[in-house]
């Protein structure tokens, strides 16, 4: 399955220039990013620590019913930034779903989860997960949930499909 997110633990301070603008991380900064602004903190890989967190993951996550905020929608970022105060416990389980020990499947995917949701509480969370998939249906599922008042016309776009089978 294909690498889409990247949880990433800071472990000595760093610098990195990301659109122009120099940021400074701090040691135990917590990170979510895709896999496109991924490299600008790998570029430091004595500085970090990487869990990578692939498609299957992150689809599973987002089906999860209650996972969907309304107050999310449109908020873009490239990544997230947060800290955890359980810095070890984090480290240590970041460790062990990256050695890919043969765990159970259920325990890890909790863990990747688990990894996730320490993000769970920020704007642009479910937006920027929602960029990291290829599944349409779940695409379509996220834009409807995230504007639950709009008025969706669906006609139209199913007029659209059958005039063009036809």
């Amino acid at each position: 399955m294909m690498i889409v997110c990247y949880v990433i633990l800071v472990n000595r301070p760093f610098e990195t220039e990301i659109a122009g603008k120099k940021l400074f991380f701090q040691k135990n900064d917590v990170l979510l990013t895709d896999n496109i602004s991924q490299s600008f903190f790998l570029r430091h890989p004595g500085n970090v620590t990487e869990l990578r967190i692939d498609e299957c993951i992150v689809r599973k996550y987002m089906e999860s019913a209650d996972r969907i905020q309304h107050s999310d929608s449109a908020v873009s970022v490239p990544f997230i930034k947060t800290t955890f105060s359980h810095i070890a416990l984090l480290h240590n389980v970041m460790q062990n779903l990256s050695l890919q020990k043969t765990l159970p499947q259920q325990f890890s995917e909790q863990m990747f989860f688990a990894c996730l949701s320490i993000f769970s509480t920020h704007r642009g969370f479910m937006f920027l997960l929602f960029r990291c998939i290829n599944s349409v249906a779940l695409k379509v599922r996220y834009i409807i949930c995230s504007s639950p008042s709009r008025a969706w016309r669906v006609d139209l776009p199913l007029y659209f499909q059958t005039s063009v089978i036809t």
